[in-house]
């Protein structure tokens, strides 16, 4: 977990987030495989980088979440590894084609992508998807060459300090501290409607 410090922050935090996925597994509508994925902002003009929210999303939903992965599999679609080559000509064998389940699965995801995002299903949503993770990657690399950077996360600047309740900063990405705030709101307000206690004149002598 790269928002801990320490050790005891680490176990919280996996403690946490295995309730979360369990949670997401036997729910209503329950999510095989669940994953955490983290919602960020970035400004490269005020150079700075946010973790606003946090969910549990499907493996598929996970993995478009993350720039590398669809490469990797749009790469691994286009061409097959060379090591795999290598092994299976080494054994006498013939080589199997890793293309052919590399584009089934990016097939698949690119289904998810275009229902998601509400885009023309066949070439027209795939060619929308290839577009948006090339930025993608050219953003990140052109933000890694800015210096200055400032981030936080849930409000808080980063890196968080030892002392930094993680529950606290969980909860708030999860949308938790949220409820929390209304009901105290909430508790706050009837407390002030109730009737102020009478006071009782102190008489003269």
């Amino acid at each position: 977990m790269g928002l801990a410090s320490t050790d005891a922050q680490k176990a919280q935090a996996m403690r946490f987030i295995g309730s979360r996925k369990r949670a997401a597994e036997t729910g209503k509508q329950p999510i095989a495989d669940p994953e955490i994925v983290l919602d960020t902002e970035l400004d490269l003009q005020k150079r700075t980088f946010k973790v606003v929210r946090a969910r549990v999303a499907s493996a598929s939903e996970a993995t478009l979440a993350s720039i590398d992965s669809v490469l990797e599999l749009q790469l691994e679609a286009a061409a097959p590894p060379l090591q795999a080559v290598d092994d299976a000509q080494q054994a006498g064998e013939p080589a199997a084609d890793p293309t052919e389940a590399a584009a089934d699965r990016l097939q698949a995801l690119c289904g998810t992508f275009v229902s998601l995002n509400s885009l023309p299903a066949g070439l027209a949503g795939a060619a929308v998807m290839q577009e948006v993770y090339s930025l993608g990657y050219a953003v990140r690399v052109a933000a890694s060459n800015i210096p200055g950077w400032k981030g936080t996360v849930a409000g808080r600047p980063l890196p968080l300090p030892a002392t930094e309740d993680l529950l606290a900063v969980l909860g708030d990405l999860f949308g938790d501290a949220g409820a929390a705030k209304k009901k105290g709101v909430k508790n706050a307000a009837k407390s002030k409607s109730k009737s102020p206690p009478k006071r009782h004149k102190a008489k003269a002598k």
